[in-house]
């Protein structure tokens, strides 16, 4: 079965910024797409064994009402899901883990700068417990402004690097991008001082560097075949060096930080500061989470091979 991509809607906003991401992926990778809005549900069991549902009917037939006209306005089979959950965040954790779902995108917050997110609420749960790939859309985001031909991955040799890789370079053979590498020369702090006679921060500088281009470059050999890829060596601090890449691409791939619960989304200080301030859409890939993104990918192969 194809992994769809999960596109989650807020009804309580006219912005649809994941419906234009996630519509975009769906229909250049020839994914299923599935469509969800949660509403606030609480159940309070009581002492004679009674349980009491806590709802509301009117935010409920919002929920419905917003998921319906986004399926009615995309030009595509739409599986549509309406959940009453304690809070938007776990509605739709809990739902990714039913549904396993290549990619589950979400829209920037109503907060912050135009075209970009502050992270908070319901993106700031789900970045730290989600159990698959997740895409976050930039404000102002619209419909047929979207491409998807140049995908850029911030690479690290960790694990979490290579995951983010193996996400990159699925969505660049499912979206026939081209992809480009990009590490960042940034230096350690004990690079700034001399730790031996004669051996000072100038050859410790050069060595990280050297270090870290030869990891970068064979990364960007690894590639396999049939798909385009650049590496770039970066000056200045991860993110903001990544940040001032994202301008000219059309996607950032990266991965969540080293540590934290195995297949799970964790952010670190680069990821969110990326899913914030970054030009284009952010999809921060958790460790095993590079499977959902090939599954897909392999999918399109076979049947563009038929």
């Amino acid at each position: 079965m194809t992994p769809p991509i999960l596109i989650a809607v807020d009804p309580t906003r006219p912005d649809r910024e994941s419906v234009v991401l996630g519509a975009a992926l769906a229909s250049a990778m020839g994914a299923p797409v599935a469509v969800v809005a949660v509403y606030h549900h609480e159940r309070f069991p009581t002492r004679s064994g009674v349980v009491i549902d806590d709802f509301d009917r009117e935010s409920r037939d919002e929920a419905v009402a917003a998921v319906n006209e986004v399926a009615a306005g995309l030009d595509m089979h739409v599986e549509t899901h309406v959940i009453g959950a304690p809070s938007r965040a776990r509605g739709l954790q809990d739902l990714a883990e039913r549904l396993a779902p290549a990619v589950l995108v979400l829209g920037s917050t109503h907060r912050g700068r135009v075209g970009r997110v502050l992270i908070g609420g319901t993106a700031e749960h789900l970045l730290h417990g989600a159990p698959c790939p997740v895409a976050v859309a930039p404000r102002g985001l619209e419909a047929g402004a979207v491409a998807l031909g140049r995908i850029g991955v911030g690479f690290v040799e960790t694990d979490d690097g290579h995951e983010a890789l193996r996400g990159a370079v699925a969505l660049a053979r499912g979206l026939g991008a081209t992809l480009r590498l990009l590490a960042v020369d940034e230096q350690p702090p004990y690079t700034s001082a001399a730790v031996a006679p004669g051996y000072g921060s100038p050859q410790l500088e050069r060595m990280v560097r050297e270090e870290r281009r030869a990891d970068l470059e064979r990364a960007a050999a690894a590639v396999p075949g049939g798909v385009v890829a650049e590496s770039v060596l970066l000056d200045r601090s991860a993110a903001s060096a990544l940040i001032e890449a994202s301008e000219d691409l059309d996607l950032l791939v990266c991965g969540s930080r080293g540590y934290g619960v195995v297949g799970r989304v964790l952010l670190g200080s680069v990821s969110r500061h990326l899913v914030r301030d970054a030009a284009c859409p952010v999809i921060v890939v958790p460790r095993n989470g590079a499977a959902a993104l090939e599954g897909l990918a392999e999918t399109v192969g076979a049947e563009a091979a038929r």
